[in-house]
């Protein structure tokens, strides 16, 4: 009869990749062998190459080797398997950018990734303990894997988030400088004479993160102040000076070895003053 477990749907919602689906769909068919005893270590050991897939799809060679951080390792492989979890937490980020600005424990989140892999290998090795195994103490090793399978899910995604989530921070403050001096060209068409006063950040998100570079999106609003004919002229009453506010959304870019060193992508800066000629 058909093996099923209410963790699997939301395993299966993870996957983000049609094979990574069906390879999980075929490690559920191995349970359905009955009366093969080997049926627990073939779903076992599907499982721990599930999560081989999804590390390489989340962490390609190309974008492994092309990191600061990436040092070839000893041995026959170009690449380890805490490389490629590295990859999948931070990118291309540097262990000292996270640890000493961002005050994220990188190493810990690793450790937690790496044990979460550990558990899923517990029963892929033939043993007495596990050959033949059925009834409850089936059910619970079955409970089990999936359960350590979907937490690895669960923490790639939760320490990625964290990290995009500190940098979205960090960048926010970084942003009004470049803001204030960029604004001023935007606005040149509106006065004569234009003082910016700030920018205010609204969101700032985390577009892209890869080997080498950081990619945000931004909206916010400039605060300013518009000056129309000379400093003389407003004196004399001929003049007219008034504060306003108009809308704007601008993509920074910044390495991944500098992260909050952002340029402005100055194609991408748009400052709405609709408002103005109303």
């Amino acid at each position: 009869m058909p093996v099923s477990h209410p963790l699997v749907p939301e395993i299966d919602a993870r996957l983000g990749d049609p094979f990574e689906k069906q390879v999980l769909e075929a490690a559920m068919h191995s349970l359905e062998q009955s009366t093969n005893p080997l049926r627990l270590n073939n779903f076992a050991t599907t499982l721990r190459e599930l999560s081989r897939l999804v590390l390489h799809r989340l962490a390609p060679d190309a974008e492994v080797k092309a990191c600061a951080w990436y040092v070839k390792p000893t041995g026959p492989t170009d690449l380890t398997r805490g490389q490629r979890i590295t990859y999948a937490v931070q990118a291309g980020l540097l262990d000292s950018f996270i640890t000493n600005t961002l005050l994220l424990d990188v190493d810990k989140m690793r450790q937690e990734l790496v044990q979460t892999i550990s558990t899923l290998s517990k029963y892929t090795h033939i043993h007495p303990s596990v050959f033949g195994v059925t009834g409850p103490a089936l059910d619970v090793i079955f409970s089990e894997s999936l359960e350590a399978f979907l937490a690895f899910l669960e923490m790639i995604q939760e320490c990625r988030e964290s990290i995009e989530h500190a940098v979205e921070s960090y960048a926010c403050d970084a942003l009004n400088e470049e803001f204030i001096r960029t604004a001023r060209h935007e606005l040149d068409e509106l006065a004569t004479h234009h003082t910016v006063y700030g920018a205010l950040v609204d969101t700032v998100t985390l577009r892209t993160m890869d080997a080498t570079q950081l990619r945000f999106s931004m909206t916010g609003s400039v605060e300013c102040q518009l000056q129309y004919g000379s400093s003389g002229d407003v004196r004399n009453g001929d003049g007219l000076v008034m504060d306003d506010s108009y809308p704007l959304a601008c993509e920074f870019e910044a390495s991944t070895a500098t992260p909050l060193q952002l340029s402005l992508k100055s194609h991408t800066l748009k400052i709405d003053t609709d408002s103005f000629y109303e």
